[in-house]
């Protein structure tokens, strides 16, 4: 939901703040106050390109910012995590400035954000319905959804959904599996050799650290012996050094008895032993390597050489020697066996298919039916909104095979007039006729569409009387489980509104500004008057307070 809107040096708007609240808000003004510009800031907000023009003349930049409640929405909460937007309170802040030179900067939940991103999340917040605007519902994607939705066949539309991403996957591990095939078939020979030559090195984990260290011990074989034979017979008991450290623990014992504060000496003496032990019990298992063996040592070093030729020759370390060898052996495999491989995937990826094509089956019979029923009470309402004589219609076209959606294609079709022939909305609609034809759809859609505000501009152009009447009755309606904001001239639909705003013009020292303003109650029954044509009139302005006693 729309919580605020802000407008800074956006054409003839050099400042202007405007809060917006649930159900239905009208937008008010006379022609060139400036709700056009309104329309461009929430514009701007979906990704629209910017204009240069629209910053204000004498200004650097222009800015538009939002605050909005965060519905629950999973898709819009990857969204924002996915762009690192941080909403607060579950409130969240969109930002985009434009500069003179067109280029723009876009802020999302306190992060720098792209158009796309922009786009991306705006598209889950609110839609905008007029004749420049970028309007959701004429995208022909989105038709197959949302009659899968109005048929209350969501799980049935996600199964199928699942069914379609994992069906595209097992094509694409046939299309992998074909290639790899078809490419080590073409280079057998060369993988043979390479591999072979990997192979027959015999390369084991860890296995160059080994070798080096082994060759270290060989090449010092006589002198380890020495030093360790050394060691032995020093830490051996009774000799000179047992000796003496006996004599040294009894002279600290005497210590420690006369002087109590010394008894630590005894202590880190008895942990000296024990250190002593356990260097002495290493020695005891140390198997003193004997005197090196040349054919030995050649074989190690010839190991070693091939090491490190296969590393220079490969440009890896040895780790991914053998990382290259175990993907070799698979690709020789894979060729050896990739027949059988592509059969066994083409037949998993069958057998998926099957089962896409049978949850689009039933779920094609409950769009069929549910495009019948949106059909009939489209038209309907087209009728009550002043198009008479219009229809509209949802035109189902069967698929071969399984898409995202089920085995349909969905696309909105409308005949204006008897006799002119079916189009797609978005060749037919414009201006006005576009937003009563948007009204007529989201009033039948507002039970699944997940967007959670609608904006219409011109949705009573044209109109007057009984049907204006009634086209601010069916936003109204539409209000109750959506936001709903229509730019409006009529005085019928400004009257339903549950909060009115107004847009102003005036000019000072030479320049134009606008403001937005909240009107009560009283200033309600002046705009109301200023739109009847006679603001000054005591019966007008009756007309209007009476306007506004019987709304609901």
């Amino acid at each position: 939901m729309l919580l605020e809107l802000e407008i800074r040096d956006l054409a003839i708007f050099a400042s202007a703040r405007a809060e917006f609240g649930p159900g239905l808000t009208c937008l008010t003004g006379e022609t060139g106050a400036g709700k056009s510009v309104f329309l461009s800031a929430l514009q701007l907000l979906r990704g629209a390109r910017a204009d240069a023009e629209l910053v204000r003349s004498g200004s650097e930049k222009a800015l538009v910012s939002a605050r909005v409640k965060v519905p629950a929405d999973p898709i819009l909460a990857a969204l924002l995590s996915e762009i690192g937007a941080d909403p607060e309170e579950g409130e969240l802040l969109l930002t985009r400035e434009i500069q003179a030179s067109g280029r723009s900067r876009v802020r999302i939940g306190g992060a720098s954000a792209s158009l796309k991103d922009l786009a991306s999340v705006t598209a889950r917040l609110f839609d905008l319905h007029g004749q420049h605007a970028e309007q959701r519902l004429l995208a022909r994607t989105d038709h197959a959804a949302l009659l899968a939705d109005l048929a209350g066949e969501s799980d049935l539309l996600c199964k199928c959904r699942e069914s379609h991403t994992e069906w595209r996957r097992a094509l694409e591990r046939v299309r992998s599996a074909r290639e790899q095939t078809e490419a080590a078939d073409l280079y057998r020979a060369d993988l043979e050799f390479q591999y072979r030559e990997l192979a027959e090195a015999k390369l084991a984990a860890g296995e160059e650290e080994d070798l080096e260290r082994k060759l270290s011990v060989l090449s010092q074989a006589g002198q380890i012996s020495e030093w360790a034979g050394q060691s032995r017979q020093i830490l051996s008991d009774g000799s000179p050094l047992d000796r003496q450290l006996a004599v040294l623990a009894k002279a600290l014992g005497k210590l420690a008895t006369a002087d109590p504060t010394l008894s630590r000496t005894e202590e880190a003496l008895r942990e000296a032993r024990e250190r002593l032990a356990e260097i002495t019990a290493l020695l005891d298992g140390y198997d003193v390597p004997d005197e090196a063996d040349p054919a030995k040592i050649d074989a190690m070093n010839a190991q070693l050489a091939r090491i490190q030729k296969l590393k220079a020759r490969h440009r890896t370390d040895h780790a991914g020697l053998i990382s290259l060898r175990d993907r070799l052996e698979a690709e020789l495999r894979l060729v050896e066996d990739g027949a059988g491989e592509i059969i066994r995937l083409e037949a998993q990826a069958a057998g998926i298919r099957d089962q896409a094509l049978g949850f689009g089956r039933k779920l094609s019979k409950a769009q069929v039916r549910a495009a019948t029923e949106l059909d009939r009470d489209v038209t309907a309402s087209l009728q009550r909104l002043g198009m008479e004589g219009a229809a509209f219609r949802t035109r189902i076209q069967e698929l071969q095979e399984p898409v995202a959606d089920g085995l349909v294609r969905a696309v909105f079709e409308l005949c204006p007039n008897p006799g002119e022939g079916w189009r797609e909305l978005s060749e037919v609609a414009s201006g006005g006729e576009a937003s009563r034809i948007m009204l007529a759809i989201e009033s039948r859609l507002a039970i699944v569409d997940p967007v959670p505000l609608l904006v219409f501009d011109e949705v009573d152009a044209g109109l007057s009387g009984t049907v204006a009447h009634q086209v601010g009755s069916a936003l109204r309606d539409l209000a109750k489980t959506r936001q709903v904001v229509a730019i409006t001239h009529l005085h019928q639909v400004a009257a339903l509104a549950d909060r009115h705003l107004s847009i102003e013009k005036s000019t000072r020292d030479g320049r134009t500004f606008s403001q937005v303003h909240s009107l009560e109650h009283d200033g309600r029954i002046q705009e109301l008057s200023r739109m009847l044509g006679r603001p000054d009139d005591p019966a007008v302005r009756a007309h209007a307070r009476s306007l506004l006693a019987v709304a609901p």
